[in-house]
């Protein structure tokens, strides 16, 4: 490569060490001797390589080709002398890696220099041939360090800092690269000289960056004390999308057995095989990328020991489920000890995965305790959770374990279902994560609803598939596509903290369903308080039979499943998801009501409890104004006007028992007006119902 006189006079220091044998010194020797001539012709051409008018003289490449090959061939032989010494010494890993490594640094150096004696047009043939033969090495060799070779006794890599270090150095390499495809892939030789002499500089500019990563790591390599903290230096964005990635990963290797057992159970084979061929290089190439690291793809290395060792088990267990996965299909083996086998390590590979993800969660919660990353994981393991609840259902169909996979599937669906409801309701700090808030955000609800909505008909085609079912098998495989991108979608929403959605249609049934959960919740709030005094005329008149007690907190669960039916939607009731930010605001507000209406209940305070119980009355009667015209709006043929009224007698027949039942115990006097309103309001409405009026039509003859 070119380069200044004094750059090339810094490379002529020698420091002899001990040499470990005679021949190694004769060796070094000898490098000494072919060292000094070859430094004299470069010094003395530094300046005269170009003419006036900036062309190459070729006589002098000529004079320096020969003592170069010499140079590196006698080079090679005694670092080859110095491994044979650190084998003798029982060191073989170490001193092959640090071989290895080493002559990448040599090889970046004839990759570069190969390239430009190319863009220089010099013995074009020759150097062309040697610029692939020296890529391929390279490439090689770096995949060998990385990776390790076992047949050849080298390690993987896994100590932490290290991989930090190679992450640059395959960065690095990633962006040279091209520019060496390119001047190799040329038509001609004319064109390989024309493309890499026009990249000339851009060539230069990159090697200094990849030689210099190349020899920081070859540093760690020799000696790694694990004193490097890359935890500092990981954005909010970063680990967003390293706990996003690592949940991926977990979601591919379940994912790779589903679509082997679908092979298995003779369901869309053709398909199925060409989908698990893509998933499996998806799942290796994602590994890759959360083990070494990607710049390009934003995914760090593992950032702390703990996580690299664990990354080292999952690829360990991943290897060998890839590599029976690739046997079963290349051979079409879907027998039964290949499907036990690969289950068995379906199982492994996902046990290790997660291991790593809380790794990875506590790791992000250490250094970033704003992010979410415990919300993060949670809601990736629920799309993990679908290709699993779908693989356990296949094994069951196939006849695989039957009894301990009905455990492990409805271990999945109990763990998804939680998970969901821990999702939108959020829960208090405990010994496994800190606290999650509760998700109030109408978009992200609004996902979450059609999340769940798909798992209810993908856990019924899940039990149906375990009993046997070969079509309900096709709608699983189906409905799993369509609720992992849904939740994939929910995922993102929470990964990020924002989320966006279109307006939100609501149909006829939906509205009907909703205004009728309202009015339900509307009378729960009254009967809740007639159980309540209920149980107070119990104890006053010493009725130790009644089980007003037990109906009453029967009433209060009623309230809180209304409300979690309104907050979040019920698609199995037709209770839709709020359509307005605003409406998910107030019904939250009305839960708060809720919370405060059930305290009292359990404080036995009679006067709390009537105010609390028209407190929440009045918040109940907000919420069925808002979507009443909510409703109108949208589709007038909903008869919200009939179905308010009809529900409201419910409440009012609650209300009359309520003040009844005030006045028996002694309260206020004008409790009995209320009565008289609540009884005249109730004949009112009865005769409205049936003949019309206040813009309802008569109810037809035959149904009165």
């Amino acid at each position: 490569m070119p380069g200044s006189r004094t750059s090339l006079m810094a490379t002529t220091t020698w420091i002899f060490l001990q040499a470990p044998s005679s021949l190694i010194q004769t060796g070094l020797q000898k490098v000494l001797d072919l060292w000094t001539p070859f430094k004299a012709v470069l010094e003395n051409n530094v300046d005269s390589i170009r003419d006036s008018t900036g062309q190459v003289d070729i006589t002098i490449l000529e004079a320096v080709a020969p003592g170069n090959v010499a140079l590196l061939t006698h080079s090679n032989i005694v670092v080859g002398l110095l491994v044979d010494a650190a084998k003798a010494a029982g060191s073989v890993a170490r001193g092959l890696v640090v071989d290895i490594a080493g002559r990448q640094r040599m090889l970046i150096q004839r990759i570069c220099k190969e390239m430009l004696l190319v863009g220089l047009g010099f013995d074009l043939t020759t150097n062309l041939a040697n610029l692939k033969s020296t890529t391929s090495l390279f490439g090689a060799s770096h995949r060998g360090i990385l990776t390790g070779a076992k047949w050849a006794g080298v390690p993987e890599l896994t100590s932490m800092c290290t991989i930090q270090s190679m992450c640059q150095v395959s960065y690095r390499w990633r962006t040279l690269k091209p520019f060496v495809d390119e001047i190799l892939g040329a038509d001609s030789n004319t064109e390989s000289q024309a493309i890499a002499s026009q990249s000339a500089e851009i060539i230069i500019e990159m090697c200094v960056p990849l030689f210099s990563s190349q020899d920081d790591a070859v540093k760690l390599i020799v000696d790694d004390d694990g004193s490097c903290n890359p935890l500092g230096g990981i954005s909010g964005s970063e680990w967003t999308f390293l706990l996003k990635s690592a949940g991926e990963q977990r979601f591919l290797s379940q994912q790779v057995s589903q679509l082997f057992m679908q092979v298995a159970n003779g369901v869309d084979v053709q398909k199925s095989k060409i989908s698990l061929s893509i998933t499996l290089a998806t799942t290796s190439g994602l590994l890759k990328s959360l083990i070494e690291g990607s710049v390009v793809n934003q995914i760090p290395p593992p950032p702390t020991q703990a996580i690299a060792d664990e990354m080292i088990l999952v690829r360990e267990a991943w290897l060998e489920l890839d590599e029976e996965l690739q046997a079963a299909v290349d051979s079409r083996k879907t027998d039964s000890l290949s499907v036990a086998t690969i289950a068995h390590q379906s199982r492994t590979t996902l046990n290790a995965m997660d291991s790593a993800t809380r790794l990875y969660q506590a790791a992000a919660l250490g250094s970033l305790p704003t992010l979410a990353s415990h919300v993060i994981n949670k809601a990736a393991r629920q799309r993990m959770l679908f290709q699993k609840i779908s693989k356990e259902a296949s094994l069951i169909l196939y006849g695989q374990a039957a009894r301990r996979n009905w455990f492990h599937l409805n271990a999945s669906m109990d763990l998804f279902t939680s998970t969901h409801w821990v999702l939108l309701l959020g829960k208090l700090n405990d010994s496994d994560s800190p606290a999650i808030n509760r998700t109030t955000d109408l978009c992200v609800i609004q996902q979450m609803k059609v999340v769940i909505d798909l798992y209810g008909e993908l856990e019924q085609a899940a039990h149906q598939t375990a009993s046997g079912s070969l079509v309900a098998l096709a709608a699983l495989n189906r409905l799993n596509s369509v609720a992992s991108s849904a939740m994939n979608t929910a995922v993102g929403f929470y990964a990020s903290g924002l989320a966006s959605c279109e307006a939100h249609t609501i149909s006829f049934a939906e509205w009907t369903g909703v205004i009728r959960e309202i009015g339900h919740l509307r009378m729960l709030s009254q009967k809740a308080s007639n159980e309540f005094l209920l149980v107070a005329f119990a104890n006053y008149t010493r009725n130790t039979t009644s089980s007003y007690g037990n109906d009453l907190k029967a009433t209060i669960t009623e309230i809180g499943l209304a409300l979690k039916k309104l907050m979040f939607g019920a698609g199995v009731h037709n209770i839709p998801a709020a359509p307005t930010q605003g409406m998910v605001d107030y019904v939250f507000t009305l839960d708060g009501m809720s919370s405060s209406f059930i305290e009292a209940l359990e404080a036995d305070d009679v006067s709390a409890v009537v105010s609390k119980s028209e407190t929440m009355l009045e918040g109940t009667e907000r919420v069925m104004t808002m979507h009443l015209e909510a409703a109108g709006k949208s589709d007038p043929t909903v008869p919200g006007h009939r179905m308010d009224i009809a529900s409201r007698q419910l409440l009012l027949a609650q209300t009359m028992v309520k003040e009844a039942l005030l006045l028996r115990l002694g309260f206020h006097r004008s409790r009995g007006e209320r009565l008289d309103l609540a009884i005249a309001s109730f004949v009112a409405s009865q005769h409205i119902l049936h003949y019309g009026g206040e813009g309802l039509q008569e109810v037809i003859r035959q149904r009165h």
